[in-house]
């Protein structure tokens, strides 16, 4: 009995230890400067991410290709009426990106981006049309036009082939 005794004093210290300790690392946590060395994900931040993937060329040869997680790619918008609008605004995930500051602009995208047209600041209908997307992009598709009449039109979720 008295060697088990001493395993279960010893297991609750090591408990209230841990717990003590993760109490302390997640108020660490709280501090920028410290978070960059206790976490590898704050390192990683912002850091292209590369999948190996293996294509088949020849029979039985297999070759690594590296694959980045989302292909990028571009849009040209045109405004169809006017030559410049200056309050129009491009939004890339509720962001602005760009203004139609001239007749048009080419906007570079990656799979899963949601284009939008902010036109709220102008009281008739506005008519934009993508004139140029590069090969990779599924939608939206070179030829498509979008109207909006002051409001925030939604042209869609950027899919890539």
């Amino acid at each position: 009995m008295n060697i088990m005794d001493e395993i279960g004093k010893r297991a609750v210290r090591m408990l209230i230890f841990s717990f003590v300790a993760l109490i302390i690392v997640q108020g660490l946590m709280t501090n920028d400067g410290i978070r960059f060395y206790l976490s590898l994900g704050e390192r990683l931040e912002g850091q292209v991410a590369l999948v190996e993937t293996a294509a088949v060329t020849e029979a039985d040869a297999i070759t690594e290709i590296p694959c980045s997680t989302s292909s990028p790619g571009y849009i040209c918008l045109e405004l169809q009426d006017y030559t410049h609008l200056d309050r129009v605004r491009i939004l890339i995930n509720g962001r602005e990106v760009e203004r139609m500051s001239s007749s048009r602009v080419k906007l570079y995208v990656t799979a899963g981006d949601v284009l939008e047209i902010d036109t709220t600041a102008y009281n008739h209908p506005i008519t934009l049309k993508i004139t140029g997307a590069s090969s990779n992009l599924a939608f939206p598709q070179e030829g498509m036009t979008f109207t909006s009449h002051q409001a925030v039109t939604m042209v869609g979720k950027i899919m890539v082939k």
